[in-house]
């Protein structure tokens, strides 16, 4: 089973991932990125963090089934942080991964057996979620509803996506509605 989640800012897909890897053994989908760690990220866990040239020489060597580029401003100053995910990471049996649209969409290409489910939360909820977090900042969280307005467009979504989830009451509806998807999906077959 390959599954991918996506979905826009805070809508809930990490918590999906790995409530869908602890109850149902999936394996990760481990994606590389340029972007700096954060505290608390481990090395190969959230990410393959690289260089900036590492990501690059990479993409040259033509190793990304699917790759993204986002402006970040950090502390001021514009940043640009890449993504993608190889060919080799998705060669695993039984993954989950979280990816964008575009994403989505590439993988799905590549190797159609995908199952992409889209999880849906209200923004008003996505924007307190994001709040929780700590470290929120007002312009930051403008891009990235920016940024999500482009990256879902519906008509869009309906294409690519296979599934859908509704995410507005919290975790308790988010697995109730994961345990609903995955029975169908595996007493389906």
């Amino acid at each position: 089973m390959k599954i991918i989640l996506c979905g826009m800012s805070s809508s809930g897909k990490d918590f999906a991932r790995d409530y869908l890897i602890n109850k149902y053994k999936l394996n990760p989908i481990t994606s590389h990125t340029s972007r700096p760690m954060r505290s608390g990220e481990t090395q190969g866990k959230e990410y393959y963090f690289v260089s900036y040239n590492e990501f690059l020489e990479m993409d040259y060597m033509n190793e990304f089934v699917e790759m993204r580029s986002y402006s970040a401003l950090v502390d001021n100053k514009s940043e640009v942080w890449n993504y993608g995910t190889t060919y080799a990471e998705l060669l695993k049996d039984n993954f989950v991964g979280i990816k964008c649209l575009v994403g989505a969409k590439a993988i799905k290409k590549a190797y159609p057996e995908t199952i992409v489910i889209h999880i849906h939360t209200d923004d008003n909820i996505r924007e307190a979620r994001a709040r929780l977090r700590g470290s929120f900042d007002e312009v930051e969280w403008a891009r990235r509803l920016e940024a999500d307005s482009k990256d879902f467009p519906e008509n869009e979504v309906t294409k690519v996506c296979d599934y859908f989830i509704t995410n507005n009451l919290g975790e308790k509806e988010l697995k109730q509605s994961l345990d609903e998807l995955m029975y169908v999906l595996v007493e389906g077959k």
